[in-house]
């Protein structure tokens, strides 16, 4: 399984990727919104699950990411939305895609239940 994982923060990028290897996946990162959907359109295959950070610095946010990279490739894709913010904005934005957030820091066996049921479900029925 291809993922895709979006994090500004270098450390949380490395640690988030590791632990999907881990499970079997193979992974591309990104640092920034741009990057994302460079690596996204680059890549053989679609990426079959997203774990983006919504908040990376200046600029689009995580949910910009999500919505760049869907409409690059015309469809939806199972994601996993983290964020060490809560905040009205966030609630309002993801309630409005059905996006579930997890709020930093994740503890990898609930990170592991999400992406099992994100990865389960048919990504056009929400998420």
């Amino acid at each position: 399984m291809l993922a895709l994982v979006v994090d500004d923060d270098p450390r949380t990028l490395d640690a988030t990727s590791l632990l999907l290897a881990s499970w079997g996946c193979r992974i591309v990162t990104a640092r920034t919104a741009r990057e994302a959907r460079e690596v996204a359109v680059a890549q053989e295959t679609l990426p079959e699950v997203l774990v983006v950070d919504y908040d990376l610095g200046a600029g689009p946010n995580g949910i910009d990411v999500i919505d760049s990279i869907e409409s690059s490739f015309g469809r939806k894709i199972p994601t996993l939305l983290l964020s060490s913010d809560s905040g009205l904005a966030l609630e309002r934005d993801s309630a409005e895609r059905g996006l579930r957030v997890l709020y930093k820091p994740v503890p990898p066996n609930l990170l592991r239940a999400a992406f099992d049921a994100a990865t389960r479900t048919d990504p056009s029925a929400h998420r």
